[in-house]
């Protein structure tokens, strides 16, 4: 396990370097993909657009404080698999679908998500629908603290959303197993 910690230690030091090389393009707004994040401006504009759920999954206790209007709270840990031998394993599909379906979010549906811890979560979020071939998934540009610094509007009402049926299509490319990790380091 020891080897394993010695050769991820320059991987995850490359990825920090790379992303903070792209924070200058990322403020900006000169950057790659950037249809993968939604503006505040333009969620801000869409808040009542029926085909598109906005995401929080910063936290119940933060949720609960204030949250962008018509946003659903979801816990990323019922994302979780509990019974997985590694802690963190995603949860089975259908348990995802099921979650995915009461918040009110259809593979149709523009999914806009934000968090409040760097875009950790947002992006786990994002990787999930991705996983499962959802066709329009964001991650709100500045997340939590740009549209509270604009002065957007927020609330802490918890919106009513209609329970949909959810049906992904997962895409193995996008995850890997121990074993195959395990077997790409020898």
């Amino acid at each position: 396990m020891a080897g394993i910690s010695r050769r991820l230690g320059p991987i995850l030091a490359g990825i920090l370097l790379v992303t903070a090389s792209c924070a200058p393009a990322i403020q900006t707004g000169a950057y790659p993909n950037s249809s993968l994040l939604a503006e505040t401006g333009w969620l801000a504009q869409h808040l009542q657009d029926s085909n598109v759920r906005i995401v929080d999954v910063r936290g119940a206790n933060s949720y609960e404080e204030g949250h962008l209007p018509g946003a659903v709270y979801v816990n990323m840990g019922d994302l979780v698999d509990q019974k997985a031998p590694i802690r963190g394993m995603l949860a089975t599909q259908s348990q995802v679908e099921a979650l995915l379906g009461q918040a009110g979010i259809s593979p149709a549906t523009t999914v806009v998500v934000y968090d409040d811890n760097g875009g950790l979560w947002a992006a786990r979020f994002f990787w999930i629908l991705d996983y499962l071939q959802h066709k329009d998934v964001r991650i709100l540009n500045g997340s939590f603290a740009k549209w509270a610094k604009e002065g957007r509007q927020l609330t802490k009402d918890t919106p009513k959303v209609q329970t949909m049926e959810y049906q992904g299509d997962p895409l193995p490319a996008r995850s890997v197993s121990r074993d195959g990790i395990l077997g790409k380091l020898q």
